[in-house]
């Protein structure tokens, strides 16, 4: 049995032992919160099991459903809400029901997808790869949970994902904590392995308060120090600004990006911040 293989079938990470928030720290968190402001409102309303609470979304989406582009491929890192939207997804597959896109989800997920009657998806353990059009997936290991109900936590795999092309590498770290054990083991030798990458997608938001987030969710100054360990040439900065699901002002995770990657001499150019909704051009990445 792998490591991160339990013997009651759930899951847990490398380097720390299963993430299991108990509702008693939930409960402690959200009597003593306060919540940030909102700043104005996936693509639909709430990161929630429910239409009526939960996270709200305060953003606008970027772009529709409708004006998406034909998908090829889509990789999930887990199952939380804010990260698995099930009218999101039922959305995309009614859109390209004659040419659905290759699903690829961690251990445990396909089942999900096979009872809303969506095809086409390939369940992946952490460093199993696949091919796909011409690129090779990876399922890699990160520091995080999973969990819809009170009842399933850890039953479903959670992972990062990189996706190589002869001329492109990418690395997508969904949600992740960091820590000096994991980071040392992991996160360099994914570096490592793959000989760096031309861009990294990397969490910046959600992580206060820090005795409630730290273990699943990184701050900006973690996000800059995985952007050097695995030796991305560019970084875009994700997981701010959608959701209000932690305690911190909902504009302050670019910010404190910006400081601390002065403090480590890196441009702001090689870790970038986009706007809701703007479109950029990657030809900066061609090597």
């Amino acid at each position: 049995m792998k490591t991160h293989h339990l013997a009651d079938g759930t899951f847990k990470n490398n380097y720390l032992e299963s993430i299991d928030k108990p509702f008693s720290k939930l409960l402690k968190w959200r009597w003593n919160r306060v919540a940030p402001e909102p700043v104005a409102p996936h693509l639909t309303r709430r990161a929630s099991p429910v239409s009526f609470a939960g996270p709200e979304r305060y953003m606008k989406p970027g772009i529709s459903i409708e004006d998406l582009p034909h998908i090829d491929l889509i990789v999930i890192s887990h199952n939380h809400y804010d990260h698995l939207d099930r009218l999101t997804l039922e959305k995309i597959h009614q859109k390209q029901k004659d040419q659905p896109p290759r699903i690829f989800v961690p251990l445990n997920q396909k089942e999900w997808f096979e009872d809303l009657e969506i095809p086409n998806v390939v369940e992946m353990d952490w460093w199993e790869e696949q091919q796909y059009l011409g690129w090779k997936i990876h399922a890699v290991p990160v520091q995080h949970w999973s969990g819809r109900k009170l009842w399933d936590r850890n039953q479903v795999l959670w992972a990062g994902w990189v996706l190589e092309h002869p001329k492109f590498r990418f690395f997508f770290a969904g949600d992740t904590g960091y820590s000096n054990d994991f980071i040392a083991k992991d996160f360099i030798d994914l570096g490592k392995k793959f000989e760096g990458f031309d861009l990294a997608a990397i969490p910046i938001g959600a992580y206060s308060p820090r005795w409630f987030m730290k273990q699943a969710h990184v701050n900006p100054e973690e996000a800059v120090k995985i952007h050097q360990d695995i030796d991305s040439r560019y970084s875009v900065a994700i997981h701010w600004g959608t959701f209000a699901m932690a305690d911190e002002p909902v504009d302050e995770p670019p910010k404190l990006l910006e400081d601390a990657l002065t403090q480590k001499g890196i441009s702001n150019e090689h870790f970038f911040v986009m706007q809701h909704g703007e479109t950029r051009s990657l030809q900066f990445l061609l090597r």
